[in-house]
C-alpha cells in the first residue's frame, strides 16, 4: 500500500539513436520513402532493380537514424537524408565511428558498411550536386577498415578438430543423435523439450552444411527455404 514512484529506465550507453520524437518528421518521412523504394523496386527502376534483404534494410535504416542522431546532437539541422550525406556531415558521421569504435587509432570494421550505405543514399537518393557527390565518393574511398581475423579464442575452439578425425566425425553425427533424442522425448510426453532439442539440432545441421549468421537463420521459413530431398527429414537448404 505504499505510494509508488515511477522510475525512468537508465539510458543505454550502447544505443546511439535518439528517440524518433527528437528527429525531424521530414527526415523520418524521407527515410521511410527511401526504404520503401529499396524494399519494393520495380524491374524498370534503373537504380533499385534488385530488392534488398530484410536484414540489410534494417541495417540501412539504422545507419541513417544513427547518422542523423550524431548530427543533431552536434547541432546540425537534419530535415532530410540530404542533410545527412552532404560532404561535411558525412565526414562528421565517419569521424564519430573512427573515434568511438576505432578508438581514434584505425577505421573499425563497422565503418565500411556505414560509409557504403550513406554513400549509396547520397548517390541514388539525396540529389547532391556533382561536386558534392564527387567529394563524398572521395571520402568513401578513404574508409579502409582492416580485414577482420578470427580471434585466438575461436581458433583454439576449432583447433581441437584438426588432429582428431574421430572427434570431427562425432561432430557431424551429433545432429542426427539429437534428432533421435528429440523424437524419443516426444514419445515420452515431453513435446516442449523435444521441440527445443530438435530446433537446436536443425540449427547445427544447417551450420555444418551452410553456415549462417543467427539473424539470417531466424528468418528461414520452412515452406520457402527448405525443399524435401532424399531421406533427410529436414530437407535441403
Amino acid at each position: 500500500g505504499w505510494e509508488g514512484r515511477c522510475l525512468a529506465p537508465p539510458a543505454n550507453p550502447k544505443v546511439y539513436v535518439l528517440p524518433l520524437t527528437k528527429l525531424d518528421p521530414g527526415f523520418l518521412a524521407d527515410v521511410d520513402a527511401y526504404m520503401a523504394r529499396l524494399a519494393t523496386p520495380t524491374p524498370f527502376d534503373p537504380v533499385y532493380s534488385r530488392k534488398k534483404a530484410p536484414l540489410t534494410l534494417v541495417d540501412i535504416r539504422g545507419t541513417l537514424l544513427r547518422a542523423a542522431s550524431i548530427l543533431v546532437v552536434r547541432g546540425f539541422p537534419v530535415a532530410s537524408i540530404r542533410d545527412v550525406v552532404l560532404p561535411d556531415r558525412y565526414t562528421v558521421v565517419l569521424l564519430e565511428a573512427y573515434e568511438r569504435l576505432g578508438k581514434g587509432v584505425a577505421w573499425p570494421t563497422r565503418a565500411t558498411p556505414i560509409a557504403s550505405y550513406l554513400h549509396a543514399a547520397a548517390r541514388n537518393w539525396a540529389g547532391l550536386t556533382p561536386e558534392d557527390l564527387t567529394e563524398v565518393t572521395r571520402l568513401r574511398g578513404m574508409v579502409k577498415a582492416p580485414r577482420s581475423e578470427m580471434k585466438q579464442k575461436s581458433r583454439d575452439r576449432i583447433a581441437q578438430f584438426d588432429d582428431d578425425p574421430k572427434l570431427l566425425a562425432r561432430f557431424f553425427e551429433l545432429p542426427y543423435e539429437m534428432f533421435t533424442a528429440a523424437d524419443q522425448m516426444l514419445k515420452e510426453g515431453q513435446p516442449k523439450r523435444g521441440a527445443y532439442l530438435h530446433q537446436a539440432a536443425l540449427a547445427l545441421a544447417i551450420l555444418q552444411v551452410k553456415p549462417l549468421r543467427r539473424g539470417t537463420l531466424s528468418l528461414l521459413e520452412h515452406d520457402r527455404h527448405f525443399f524435401p530431398k532424399g531421406p533427410h527429414l529436414f530437407g535441403e537448404l
